[in-house]
C-alpha cells in the first residue's frame, strides 16, 4: 500500500496505531479507523463489509463517498463497536489506486461482552394491572437490572436485578396500585450500560385523589347575658276566681332565654359554609410540538451528529421522546430516548442529544413528541425523513 497508511485507535486511548499489514487481529471493542496518504483533496470511495462469526449479528455491506483533506488525512470509519467476525474495508481513489484492509475481531478474553438485547416492547399502556412483564431475547446469559424512577425527582421506586439465560426472558415488574403521576420512566441496564428505555403510562383513574379539606367549624359566639342589679322580691299577685286563689307571676326567665337563643340561630346561619362553586370547564391545550434541528453537515451512517430539540418555555415539567425508524419498513432502529435536561434561552427550552444513524439504511424517519410528565399529556408528532449520504447499498 505505497503512499497509503491505515491508522487504528481504540476508544479511550490517546494514540493511533499504524497498521503495517493488510490483515490485523483485534479484540472486540469500540474503534475508529483513519488513513494517511499522498493524495490531497481527492474523492475516495469507501466500502465496508462485515461477516459475523455468530448468528447473534447481521452482516453489513455498505459504500459511502469521502474526501481526503489538504493534509492527506481521511476518516475512514468513526467510532464503531466492532463485534466478532471479519471487517473488510476497501478505499478506492478513482481508477488509479485501491487500498484494502481486513480486521479480524476476536472475543475479548477475561472481559464480559455487553449482551445484545431485543425487547418485545418498551412502551406499556396500563389499565388496572399493577404487575407487568418486560419480555425479549438476549444473546447471552446476563444479570439484567430494571430501574423505574419517579418522574419528578428521579428517585427509584423499583430496582431489581434478574439473572437470565441466553434466549427468551420475562422480567416481572411490580408497580404501585395508586399513583400521583401519569407517566413513569425506567431503564433496562447491564452493569454500567443502559440497554433500553422503558415508558409506563397510567390511565387518569389511577391517580391518587387529594383528600378534601375538612369543612370549617362554625364559630359560635354567645351574646353577653344582661345583668341587672338585684331587685327586692315582691310578692306575687293573686287573683281570686270563683273562690280559688291563682298566683300570677311574670315569666321573665323564658323571655331572657329567647333573647339568648335568637342571636345563636342567626350566628349559625351566618357561619355555615357557602355552597361549592360550580366547576369551571377549561379548554384543553395540547403540549407544543418539539422542533428538532439537524446540523448542516452531511447525514452519513455511522457518523455521530448532534440534534438540537427546542420547545417554548412555559410552566410544567417537560420531556421529549425521540426515536428513529426505517422509512421503508417502519421498524424501530434507535430509541426511544428521553430528553429531560433543558437549558433556558430566549423564552425557549433547548436540549441536545448525540445520535448516530445506523449502518445499512438509506432513509431514516426521525419522530418526536413532547410529554408533560405530571399530567401525561402528549403533543402531536414531529416527523422528518432523512436521506443518508450513500453511494450505493449492496
Amino acid at each position: 500500500m505505497a503512499g497509503w497508511e491505515f491508522l487504528l485507535q481504540k476508544k479511550g486511548d490517546r494514540s493511533w496505531l499504524p497498521l503495517e499489514s493488510a490483515k490485523v487481529e483485534v479484540l472486540t471493542g469500540e474503534y475508529r479507523l483513519a488513513a494517511r496518504s499522498a493524495f490531497l483533496q481527492q474523492a475516495v470511495d469507501i466500502t465496508w463489509q462485515y461477516s459475523p462469526t455468530t448468528a447473534a449479528y447481521q452482516p453489513i455491506s455498505q459504500s459511502i463517498a469521502q474526501e481526503i483533506n489538504a493534509e492527506g488525512l481521511l476518516l475512514v470509519m468513526p467510532f464503531t463497536f466492532l463485534t466478532e467476525g471479519s471487517w473488510q474495508i476497501t478505499c478506492r481513489v478513482g481508477q488509479e489506486f485501491t487500498a484494502h484492509l481486513e480486521l479480524v475481531v476476536l472475543p475479548a478474553q477475561g472481559e464480559e461482552t455487553v449482551p445484545e438485547i431485543s425487547l418485545t416492547t418498551t412502551y406499556f399502556l396500563l389499565e388496572q394491572e399493577t404487575n407487568v412483564y418486560v419480555t425479549g431475547t438476549t444473546s447471552q446469559a446476563a444479570a439484567l437490572q430494571v430501574v423505574i424512577m419517579h418522574p419528578q425527582n428521579l428517585a427509584p421506586i423499583f430496582d431489581r436485578t434478574f439473572t437470565v439465560a441466553a434466549g427468551k426472558f420475562s422480567l416481572p415488574i411490580e408497580l404501585p396500585q395508586v399513583v400521583d403521576f401519569l407517566v413513569l420512566l425506567g431503564e433496562l441496564r447491564y452493569q454500567q450500560h443502559t440497554l433500553a428505555t422503558l415508558t409506563f403510562t397510567f390511565p387518569p383513574e389511577r391517580l391518587r385523589a387529594p383528600a378534601p379539606p375538612p369543612p370549617p367549624k362554625p364559630e359560635v359566639k354567645l351574646p353577653p347575658v344582661k345583668s341587672s342589679p338585684m331587685q327586692p322580691m315582691t310578692p306575687p299577685q293573686q287573683e281570686v276566681t270563683n273562690g280559688k286563689v291563682t298566683v300570677v307571676e311574670e315569666d321573665t326567665l323564658f323571655a331572657d332565654l329567647d333573647d339568648i337563643f335568637a342571636p345563636i340561630a342567626e350566628l349559625l346561619e351566618e357561619s355555615a359554609p357557602p355552597p361549592p362553586p360550580e366547576p369551571k370547564t377549561e379548554e384543553f391545550i395540547p403540549p407544543p410540538i418539539p422542533q428538532v434541528t439537524l446540523p448542516p453537515a452531511p447525514m452519513e451512517p455511522g457518523r455521530p451528529l448532534t440534534l438540537k430539540v427546542t420547545i417554548p418555555q412555559q410552566a410544567g415539567k417537560w420531556a421529549v421522546k425521540l426515536w428513529l425508524k426505517d422509512c421503508q419498513t417502519r421498524k424501530l432502529v434507535d430509541g426511544p430516548r428521553w430528553l429531560l435536561d433543558w437549558q433556558s434561552q430566549d423564552n425557549w427550552l433547548q436540549a441536545e442529544t448525540l445520535i448516530t444513524f445506523p449502518l445499512g439504511y438509506m432513509t431514516i424517519t426521525l419522530e418526536a413528541i413532547t410529554v408533560e410528565l405530571e399530567s401525561g399529556a402528549q403533543s402531536r408528532k414531529f416527523h422528518q425523513d432523512c436521506t443518508l449520504n450513500l453511494l450505493n447499498l449492496r
